[in-house]
């Protein structure tokens, strides 16, 4: 069950960064679908989640940085590389964007939820 309580906050960041990626087409040009939005979300926060512990064994760095630093660079790259994939038809630039908007919606999701202690 406790393992299960840790991916809730990824959860609830992933529909707040969806609808965040969705909004930006106020500013950024993109042809990307909702259900495209939600599946790059998720993927790329719980990925990062499950994915960043277990590399700590193999990469020295991560031993040696911030595991709360390298977490956030992960999931930046995470966020990226879904971007490249999922907006095939995109400009680079754009793909970007749309995936440092996700990005920064999941960040200050995650703090808002800790800063008042909702999760």
């Amino acid at each position: 069950m406790y393992a299960l309580e840790q991916f809730i906050p990824a959860i609830i960041s992933s529909g707040i960064a969806a609808v965040a990626i969705m909004l930006a087409a106020e500013f950024v040009e993109h042809n990307l679908e909702w259900k495209h939005a939600i599946i790059m979300a998720v993927v790329a926060n719980l990925a990062t989640s499950i994915l960043t512990p277990l590399l700590l064994p193999f990469v020295p760095v991560i031993a040696v940085a911030s595991m709360n630093l390298t977490g956030t660079i992960v999931n930046l790259l995470f966020w990226i590389a879904l971007a490249m994939v999922i907006m095939k038809e995109s400009y680079t630039k754009d793909k970007i964007k749309i995936a440092v908007y996700g990005f920064i919606a999941t960040q200050a999701t995650l703090y808002l939820l800790n800063l008042f202690g909702i999760w």
